[in-house]
Order: C-alpha cells, then structure tokens, then sequence
C-alpha cells in the first residue's frame, strides 16, 4: 500500500515537472505578436456623445444605435 503511494506521488511529480517545462501559453495573444515585433491593428470603437448637445449648438444630438456605431467603426 505504501509503494503504491510513494509511486503515484512520484508519478503525479514528474508530470507536473514535464508540464512546467513546456512553453508558456499567454492568454492574451498580442504579446506574443508583440515579442515578434509584428505588427498589430485593432480597431476603434466610436461611443455616442456625453450629454444630449452637441459641442457648440443648441439642438440635440440625435441617439445612435450600437449597429451605427459598429458601422461608422468598420468605415
């Protein structure tokens, strides 16, 4: 009983030291990109307008929809 123990534990060791070895997995994968020296692109995300004036006049600045939004960034 207590072999086997002593076996497993090893066991369980070794596998967690091949594991360790073995090269980092970022979660985020621009760094990797990033290490490389390539190049990156994103994209921006226009947000409507704090407030409901636009800057300089008087009338209200009509809402825009996420979809317009979406739309107006993929331009």
């Amino acid at each position: 009983m207590r072999s086997r123990l002593v076996s497993t534990v090893s066991g369980v060791a070794i596998l967690g030291a091949l594991a360790a070895g073995q090269s980092p997995t970022r979660l985020n994968p621009m760094i990797s990109l990033l290490q490389a020296k390539k190049p990156v692109f994103g994209l921006y995300a226009p947000s409507p307008p704090r407030g409901n004036r636009a800057p300089g006049s008087e009338a209200p600045v009509p809402a825009r929809t996420p979809a317009h939004l979406a739309t107006e960034a993929l331009a």
